[in-house]
């Protein structure tokens, strides 16, 4: 009993903070699913949601409705859908380009998409920004599109996106039932100075693009438990196989000054047949890149038949095959030559059809899926006791994405601490055993001082 005990403090102490090991499905409230369906991305690239300055509001509400019908009828069930983009419609800028807020057309649009999404038994993956922010869209998208590099390098200017526009949205949606992760942002390696990217008109430094997909997840994490992912172009930038892992737990927490919350969920890739054999997909299965979590295909092609070095079908097949986590193709609307609706509808049905326990949605929307964006965070983190007999060792597992050392303190209940040491964390993941504490009986406090609130767990000593 006294094994069985211990391991359920440890087990305790460890839920918060474990990283997940590498699986093929996705969860979405508790139940796996293999992800299958379309990039939407736009209807009216950045200018979807809110009021762009000088061409109105561009939501269209029928559009999406078809959209979303057409993708349920033929066995989808998710959608990747772009919010910001270039930042030429939202969110709301200052003349030296800090974020302001967003415009009150902005939640009322996103509102009616999400459910209307719901309606069709779809899930979405909500992606902010795109690479386009750092490029040059002004002369013909208005006075907000594109150039927004310092968004990235200047902190500052990161923290008003995050305080004004992020942290509001994530909160209204943050009981939203079909959103399966808020995507920071698409294909960021075309903004960064890395060898053979970098092609916007505006680059950043690698560093200063995992600070800020770090803050962002951060603020994320901190007020939602969905999942945070970026879109990575491919797996040339995302893989340890090359030492070329931008995106890992380890980088986005250092950037971040060791923030235990600057860590992707799961990880999003894309491939295009531009992509030598190294980096595709269909070559390698998924535990060929060494991660330790679950990759999506977020963006595959879908051009016309005999065009393509792995057809739809090929493509469908292999990816459930080598153990992905699903795949989205690009794209409904089309029209870029990288695919079109017509050519993976007919496949995705069928594939629906033979896994449809893996497929079909059972999620429960039955609460309210939006919350007023002043709605408190965070709730308290006490669990039940786990009793633990007296003069036993206390057990501890610290799962840290990067390195830090955390203060570890026992209190009584009445808030006197008898004990505290600093934990050496080193390489991400550790173990403590502390032995003669000499604890009398009684339940007290355990308590490890984590940002951006300390996590409290109880502990009786029979």
């Amino acid at each position: 009993m006294t094994i069985i005990r211990r391991t359920l403090i440890t087990y305790t102490l460890l839920l918060l903070f474990s990283l997940n090991a590498q699986s093929q499905y996705l969860e979405h409230q508790g139940q796996p699913y293999y992800i299958s369906g379309a990039n939407i991305a736009w209807n009216q690239f950045g200018w979807d949601f809110g009021q762009h300055p000088v061409w109105g509001v561009g939501y269209d509400s029928t559009w999406f409705e078809n959209a979303f019908s057409e993708l349920q009828t033929f066995g989808a069930n998710t959608a990747r859908i772009w919010i910001h983009c270039d930042g030429r419609g939202n969110p709301e800028f200052t003349p030296d380009g800090h974020v302001s807020g967003l415009d009150t057309n902005f939640f009322s649009h996103l509102d009616d998409l999400i459910q209307r999404a719901e309606n069709h038994n779809l899930l979405l993956i909500l992606c902010l920004w795109s690479f386009d922010l750092t490029k040059d869209y002004r002369d013909i998208a208005g006075p907000f599109a594109g150039l927004h590099a310092d968004l990235i390098t200047d902190s500052l200017k990161t923290q008003s996106y995050i305080d004004n526009a992020l942290i509001p949205i994530i909160q209204r949606y943050q009981n939203a039932c079909n959103i399966l992760a808020w995507e920071v942002i698409n294909e960021p390696e075309w903004s960064c100075q890395l060898p053979r990217a970098g092609h916007t008109q505006q680059t950043v430094p690698i560093q200063d693009m995992q600070r800020f997909v770090g803050m962002c997840a951060i603020a994320i994490h901190q007020h939602t438990d969905i999942p945070v992912t970026i879109g990575s172009t491919s797996f040339k930038w995302h893989s340890p196989t090359d030492n070329r892992m931008y995106w890992d737990d380890q980088q986005l927490c250092y950037q971040t000054g060791n923030h235990p919350l600057a860590y992707l969920d799961f990880y999003s890739v894309h491939y295009y047949d531009w992509m030598s054999d190294k980096y595709t997909p269909y070559v390698h299965h998924a535990s060929h890149w060494q991660l330790n979590k679950p990759i999506l295909l977020t963006e595959v092609p879908s051009e016309a038949p005999n065009s393509l070095e792995f057809s739809v079908e090929e493509q469908i097949q292999t990816a459930f095959q080598n153990e992905y986590s699903g795949l989205l193709f690009w794209s409904y609307k089309g029209g870029d030559g990288a695919g079109e609706w017509q050519y993976f509808q007919n496949q995705l049905l069928e594939f629906k059809n033979t896994h449809p326990h893996l497929i079909e949605l059972s999620h429960d929307c039955s609460q309210t899926p939006f919350s007023s964006p002043t709605f408190e965070s965070i709730p308290s983190n006490f669990i039940l006791p786990s009793p633990l007999p007296i003069n036993s060792p206390i057990q501890l597992t610290y799962d840290s994405p990067c390195q830090a050392s955390p203060l570890l303190e026992i209190f009584t209940t009445n808030g006197q601490r008898v004990f505290e040491t600093r934990l050496n964390v080193q390489n991400g993941s550790n173990s403590w055993e502390f032995s003669n504490l000499s604890l009398p009986r009684g339940l007290y406090f355990i308590q490890l001082q984590t940002h951006p609130t300390p996590t409290t767990r109880k502990l009786l000593i029979y």
